[in-house]
């Protein structure tokens, strides 16, 4: 008999069903299932009435304790009220059902810590690089979010020593979060990669790290995720290995070159054919491969890099390479 109520369910309704249950709208997968059909027969029913009232109160600010006081002055929680919030949880799953389907390969890379814990919070700072832009970092994360969590986008432009030459943007970022923690907020700071290897929260980390506690979650720097998925080791023994932001002066990169094994180089975007020329001078060109915006939809691999040297790249390329033995 419960197969068969399960196969009155077609594959996307079974999912928004599983999304119910993960969100907390209901208890089993049964109940999910159940909730399905009434949405779809628009039935009111006491399991549905219960379940969903209880949901609106809370959601109206009445505490769990007041539910069983009979002479506790609760409003009126109409039919309509129930159905309204059951479906739009169900529209919710659906949208939400949609973006995971649309979301980046990178998803599959969030840590289980990393998935608790935005879970949780009450409000998630999402970075990007300009106001028109989205938020990369928050397009990997949705799915995992809450439908009630507050998402504030913040921009961080992508220019050198933006941490110097724009300190107002900064003070105001760190005021946006730091008057939420004082309101007794929960906040996540959104970042790719790791957040301790040449992330955007690193500055804002250090302007509030004095004033409240703060956790970093580790997460996957993206060298570490190209090397995985091209399966190509990045450093062996006693090899001494460099990571060089293709950013910096060419004095520095010549240095670092000179002297590595093993070199991951990124930031790849505005001097690459300046830098072909320094992995050709330093014996280290034909190893080299670059990936550019890994685990994305225009994720791009280039293999020989003197010949796309008039290439145009995204700010996010890396380049994997050793020096010829």
């Amino acid at each position: 008999m419960e197969n068969e109520f399960i196969n009155e369910f077609s594959q996307e309704e079974k999912e928004i069903a599983f999304w119910l249950l993960q969100n907390g709208f209901a208890v089993t997968p049964m109940q999910a299932l159940r909730f399905m059909k009434a949405a779809r027969e628009n039935d009111c029913n006491d399991e549905v009435s219960n379940a969903f009232t209880i949901k609106i109160l809370l959601d109206r600010g009445f505490a769990t304790e007041s539910f069983g006081d009979l002479t506790s002055d609760l409003p009126v929680v109409t039919e309509e009220d129930v159905m309204n919030a059951l479906n739009h949880a169900i529209d919710t799953a659906k949208n939400r059902i949609a973006m995971w389907k649309d979301v980046p390969r990178d998803t599959d890379l969030l840590t289980m810590k990393a998935i608790k814990t935005i879970q949780i919070v009450d409000t998630v700072i999402a970075p990007r690089t300009e106001k028109k832009d989205d938020s990369l970092a928050l397009k990997i994360a949705e799915p995992f979010l809450r439908s009630d969590v507050e998402i504030v986008y913040q921009t961080f432009p992508m220019v050198k020593d933006f941490s110097e030459s724009a300190p107002e943007t900064w003070e105001s970022n760190k005021s946006e979060i730091l008057d939420r923690i004082q309101a007794g907020k929960n906040v996540a700071f959104l970042t790719l990669g790791d957040p301790m290897f040449f992330s955007t929260f690193i500055y804002i980390f250090e302007r509030l790290k004095s004033e409240v506690k703060i956790e970093t979650i580790p997460g996957v720097p993206a060298f570490l995720a190209i090397a995985s998925q091209i399966g190509k080791p990045v450093v062996f023994g006693d090899e001494i290995l460099s990571i060089i932001p293709a950013t910096a002066e060419e004095s520095k990169i010549d240095r670092a070159l000179k002297t590595s094994d093993s070199v991951v180089m990124m930031k790849v975007y505005k001097n690459f054919p300046t830098i072909i020329d320094a992995l050709e001078t330093n014996q280290m060109i034909d190893d080299a491969i670059l990936i550019s915006r890994c685990g994305l939809e225009d994720e791009k691999r280039i293999e020989n890099l003197k010949s796309h040297a008039d290439e145009k790249l995204n700010y996010l390329s890396t380049i994997l390479t050793r020096r010829n033995k």
